[in-house]
């Protein structure tokens, strides 16, 4: 198995390095200590983790580093690595693939759409969209995520403010303006719908308020008064959590969101939640004919 790495973020941005199967590679501060040296990053240790290959896979370990070694914005000692974990040192981001690994995944949504593209679909739904779009992405999902909304074309904002803000930048959720027909959409729709990068919803109100919004539900308090972080912003807590919400609840957490538009649990269908007289309503659009 071979593992590339790329430099994503940081003073060495764009610079790569390998491990073959049965080779062992250290990453840090100093080229004398590490087989691929980041000189210029000041936060990082002079060997601050290592990653060994075999024939199964690649395996990642901390060299005991003074600012930690986080994986998807995880701290990790010791994790096994997968196609497109983003490995965070000091002020510099990695990405981990495989050779291999995507030319795979392309060949299983090959077979996967032979007889339906359920994100076809449901672009061609929210291109038809009457009210304005935004989508809450979870950067923390994909690399490719950050990759997307950072080129600038449609305003967003993260939900997370501060040091917060600063020091999760690549794994927070944002919220993106995402208009009907523009680009950004669509490559939203084809890289991330089944794969629970976020979902969208549609508010008449700016981005601004829309944030401003949901920031308040990033932290909840049990019953006991303890306070909770929430993470609402993974459709696979959403779809679960609105169905029990009451009346109050349900109007309280829609604010003003008119509608929220979730990927089903096999994303062969899009559940769309709306406020109604009883407080809430769910309706679910097929995306995919054949198989259900």
């Amino acid at each position: 198995m071979k593992a590339i790495f790329q430099v994503r973020t940081g003073p060495q941005e764009g610079e790569e390095f390998e491990v073959e199967t049965g080779a062992v590679c250290r990453v840090g501060k100093s080229s004398e200590w590490s087989q691929f040296a980041l000189p210029e990053d000041d936060a990082i240790s002079i060997a601050h983790f290592s990653v060994e290959c075999d024939a199964e896979q690649c395996t990642l370990i901390d060299l005991n580093s003074r600012g930690g070694t986080y994986v998807n914005g995880k701290r990790v000692t010791r994790t096994v690595l997968k196609h497109g974990d983003r490995i965070v040192i000091g002020g510099t981001v990695l990405e981990v693939r495989f050779e291999g690994a995507e030319e795979e995944a392309e060949g299983d949504k090959a077979q996967g759409e032979g007889e339906t593209d359920p994100a076809g679909k449901l672009l061609e739904m929210l291109n038809a969209s009457p009210e304005p779009l935004y989508v809450l992405l979870d950067g923390s999902r994909d690399g490719k995520v950050v990759d997307l909304i950072s080129g600038g074309e449609q305003e967003n904002l993260s939900l997370f403010e501060g040091k917060a803000g600063v020091d999760l930048q690549f794994f927070a959720p944002y919220l993106v303006s995402v208009p009907p027909g523009s680009r950004l959409l669509e490559e939203i729709t084809r890289e991330g719908w089944g794969n629970s990068w976020g979902y969208f919803l549609t508010s008449h109100a700016p981005l601004y308020d829309v944030r401003q919004h949901l920031r308040q539900f990033l932290f909840v308090k049990d019953e006991d008064g303890k306070e909770l972080y929430f993470r609402f912003y993974d459709p696979r807590i959403l779809r679960l959590y609105l169905p029990t919400c009451t009346k109050t609840e349900t109007a309280a957490f829609f604010g003003p969101v008119l509608r929220f538009l979730i990927e089903s649990e096999d994303a062969r269908s899009l559940l769309v939640f709306q406020q109604d007289e009883r407080g809430i309503a769910a309706s679910a659009f097929p995306l995919a004919g054949g198989k259900t």
